[in-house]
């Protein structure tokens, strides 16, 4: 619900979603959850064309610097959680308007040198001559960890995944710095410590040996040797 002029509490529209997310008039509410229930169809059925013209102006907040951190962060949020959500009924264009967020900025990246669009962005970023508006390693990790928030068990997963195979593991510790192979494990990794997960079932959840994660990530802290390996059970 969203807070009107006369300062009632109304069923969120297209535009007083938006509204309470670039603005935040109402300080006590989530601004991203009013685009969560348009998105959702939470309160009342609307129009497909509606919810597609708001899903973009989230994709387009999400993605303008422009705005603050705390904007950009919540319209991606609002995406995330209406793929899945608990309640209402799931936008399913959402998770691949997650995957555009991402591609948009790895397309051209990736080239003779290395097939890891992350670690293209790295090497880039230490030119001389580094154009600032290129876009950076944390934006394209921070983008990979939406999409796998957005369906972790399914899509998201099976993407990460994907994108991890085709950059290949890093040639070194010192390489997997800024690696696509290495912001897959971290986040996998994180996820579960996030959840609760004790250091033994984090590391089965990864997708390579948990020796191999050590040796060429080392960006979670000491991680003993021995524990047990695990690949996908999918």
């Amino acid at each position: 619900m969203v807070l009107d002029e006369g300062g009632e509490l109304r069923i969120p529209t297209p535009e007083t979603a938006l509204r309470q997310l670039v603005e935040r008039r109402d300080p006590e509410a989530s601004p991203a959850a009013p685009a969560v229930a348009v998105l959702t169809q939470l309160f009342e059925p609307r129009p497909q064309a509606e919810l597609d013209a708001l899903a973009q102006s989230l994709v387009r907040l999400a993605a303008d610097t422009g705005y603050p951190f705390g904007v950009r962060f919540d319209a991606r949020s609002a995406l995330i959680r209406a793929v899945v959500p608990e309640e209402g009924v799931p936008y399913e264009p959402a998770f691949d308007l997650l995957v555009g967020l991402y591609e948009r900025h790895m397309v051209g990246l990736a080239g003779d040198e290395t097939n890891d669009p992350i670690a293209a962005i790295y090497t880039r970023s230490q030119a001389a001559d580094f154009d600032e508006s290129m876009p950076s390693g944390p934006r394209a990790s921070s983008d990979l960890y939406a999409i796998y928030l957005a369906d972790p068990e399914g899509r998201g997963l099976d993407y990460l995944l994907a994108a991890m195979e085709a950059a290949g593991p890093p040639a070194s510790r010192e390489a997997g710095k800024a690696s696509t192979w290495c912001v897959v494990n971290d986040i996998i990794y994180g996820e579960a410590k996030f959840d609760g997960a004790s250091t033994d079932a984090a590391l089965r959840t990864l997708p390579v040996d948990s020796a191999t994660y050590h040796d060429l990530c080392g960006l979670m802290g000491s991680i003993p040797r021995g524990y047990p390996p695990r690949r996908p059970g999918r």
